[in-house]
């Protein structure tokens, strides 16, 4: 069941952060927009501690990324369920990585210690959207992508979802299942 998304908050941009030149210099070179088959655009990006990360550090394993906002309901609606895929996944070679677009830390740990319990996921900051809608031509939210261990996208997800619904359950363990069986082939 899809639930709605939402478009930009207010299309302001202030990123200040040692990682922008590298992913400026490729959205510059246009919008990807990855299709199912493609190779997905690595990129770095910053946790809350200012630790960089690259989505390739993550090769080898399924990514499961997610672009949201803190001011968007159906990215709000939908958070524990992704935390319960997360925790229903994470003996299957499965990472969960969350791409906030809020404009700073401030706002997300607000929203964050509103929670009854912390996500068990990765939470990143693209508060230029020069990832979410530079890289991957995302302007609703939120925003998913399973990613397979060679980073070729397996299913792109518009909108919010329950994660935790069975039919969605299955199709991600079916698409990580034909990966797997293709491997080895």
């Amino acid at each position: 069941m899809i639930l709605t998304s939402c478009s930009s908050e207010d299309g302001s941009n202030s990123f200040a952060h040692s990682t922008a030149p590298s992913n400026l210099s490729l959205a510059k070179s246009g919008v990807i927009k990855p299709k199912v088959g493609d190779l997905v655009p690595d990129f770095v990006l910053p946790d809350q501690n200012g630790n960089s990360y690259l989505l390739s550090d993550f090769s080898g394993s399924y990514v499961f990324l997610n672009f949201w906002a803190t001011w968007c309901p159906p990215c709000v609606e939908e958070l524990p369920s992704l935390d319960g895929l997360n925790y229903r996944f994470k003996s299957k070679n499965f990472t969960m990585v969350a791409v906030s677009v809020d404009d700073s830390w401030k706002d997300i740990h607000k929203f964050l210690s509103k929670l009854n319990r912390r996500p068990s996921f990765l939470i990143l900051r693209d508060n230029l959207k020069l990832v979410s809608s530079g890289m991957y031509g995302t302007d609703k939210f939120p925003e998913s992508y399973l990613i397979g261990p060679k980073r070729h996208l397996l299913k792109k997800y518009i909108g919010a979802y329950n994660w935790l619904n069975e039919g969605k359950v299955k199709q991600i363990e079916d698409l990580m299942e034909t990966k797997n069986s293709r491997k080895t082939k």
